[in-house]
């Protein structure tokens, strides 16, 4: 069965709904979040003590409140309390799922029903660059299931998300859980190892990365190099480390170098990879579009209203009458929140979520060599959150659920198994 228990009996119920709730969400993100919400409210039934006991819960619980007062006063009011889905509900999941995911099996295992997930994602993508497939749906059964012939933008793989940006965020993610079930499985005996198993993660990993590659995000591109540059040094690769190096140069003197020398690598590197690097696929675009336009706007907001920003939603609102453009955010997690949030609030979120990766750090090097599956486990969903945070430099994906979700139930993973009570290295 490709569901399995969990090592506490009475927390079976929402594991399994956790599970479920997991395969559903990439195809279906409302149903997926109603059962995680379901997951959620019996975990507090079972665990609200425990859950209430917790300093991070009570620090999430400040910041909800805090966001929720901003809101009511923001320049757009609605705006603002609606921008509030993005970040209240996950504060309540997080706490709720810390106290699912406390062993590596469970995170193992939530890898895995998020990696498998992916795979309808995947196939649809490649359906609808490759075959012009398109379709819509709206029932209750598949709300908003909406699917453009050649991606959106034109060209650029999108599959089921409204934006390739979007997909490429997720996508980055499912990339770094799938090296992670990889190498855990390369790494078992001969007589433990399912080849078959093994055969399946390398043929979806193979089919995430070129579907990271249609996205044609750069973001994407650059997110997917820095975790394969990662797992090289954690695994101490130097063959990987000195090809990541060569196709990173090759990409780059392409995209960036002096004739002749630039025309020689671009014989050799794809025209579609150093023109979306070097911009050269749209060379006259408005200033007004530019991420550091937005970025110096965004900043200036925070500036102009430091203590409690502009409310949750307003970056659009306050940019459109400057630029005559309509976008809706400032292409970077952290000026947006310094703009929309106020300065403290940013820096006490950042306090937050920096303590849990920092405690996941430490448990990381306090476990013994011995145990590397453990030690495996636990770095892989370090790697897939700095890959979330890294992608939030350059765009901001958190309004789409799947996205939101697959990194608040990691960071809660990460939360969870350095929080587990049992462990000697937190006592």
């Amino acid at each position: 069965m490709f569901l399995i228990k969990h090592p506490d009996p009475k927390l079976n119920i929402p594991w399994y709904l956790t599970q479920i709730s997991f395969l559903l969400l990439p195809i279906n993100p409302l149903w997926g979040m109603l059962v995680i919400c379901t997951a959620t409210i019996i975990i507090f039934r079972l665990k609200y003590r425990v859950i209430i006991s917790q300093h991070i819960n009570w620090g999430f619980a400040i910041l909800g409140g805090s966001l929720t007062m901003t809101s009511l006063f923001a320049f757009d009011r609605v705006s603002a309390i609606s921008g509030l889905i993005n970040f209240l509900p996950y504060f309540i999941i997080f706490a709720g799922l810390s106290q699912l995911l406390y062993s590596v099996s469970t995170l193992e295992q939530l890898a895995r029903i998020i990696y498998f997930g992916s795979v309808p994602i995947t196939v649809l993508g490649f359906g609808q660059i490759w075959w012009g497939l398109q379709g819509e749906i709206q029932n209750i059964l598949m709300p908003g299931w909406y699917l453009r012939a050649m991606g959106n933008p034109y060209g650029r793989m999108s599959s089921l998300f409204y934006h390739a940006n979007f997909l490429a965020s997720f996508l980055t993610i499912i990339w770094v859980l799938g090296l992670g079930l990889i190498i855990l499985e390369l790494r078992k005996s001969n007589t433990d190892k399912n080849f078959f198993y093994l055969s399946l993660l390398l043929v979806i990993n193979s089919l995430t990365f070129i579907a990271l590659i249609l996205t044609h995000s750069r973001n994407g591109w650059m997110t997917t190099l820095v975790t394969c540059l990662a797992f090289a040094i954690y695994l101490g690769w130097r063959w990987i480390l000195l090809t990541v190096a060569i196709v990173s140069g090759a990409i780059i003197i392409a995209a960036f170098g002096n004739p002749p020398v630039r025309d020689w690598f671009r014989l050799i590197v794809p025209m579609f990879i150093w023109a979306r690097i070097n911009d050269q696929f749209y060379l006259n675009r408005d200033v007004e579009t530019l991420r550091i336009t937005l970025w110096k706007f965004s900043w200036h907001l925070a500036l102009k209203s430091p203590w409690k920003g502009w409310g949750l939603g307003s970056f659009k609102h306050l940019y459109q009458p400057q630029s005559q453009i309509v976008i809706g955010h400032s292409h970077n997690l952290t000026l947006m929140l310094l703009s929309e949030v106020g300065i403290p609030w940013t820096v006490f979120f950042y306090f937050l979520v920096g303590w849990i990766l920092a405690k996941g750090i430490i448990l990381l090097t306090k476990i013994n060599l011995d145990n590397s599956e453990e030690k495996l486990i636990i770095f892989t969903y370090l790697t897939a959150f700095f890959a979330s945070i890294l992608f939030h430099v350059f765009d901001v994906t958190i309004f789409d659920e799947r996205v939101n979700l697959i990194s608040w139930s990691i960071l809660s993973a990460i939360h969870g198994l350095t929080n587990n009570k049992k462990r000697k290295y937190f006592t």
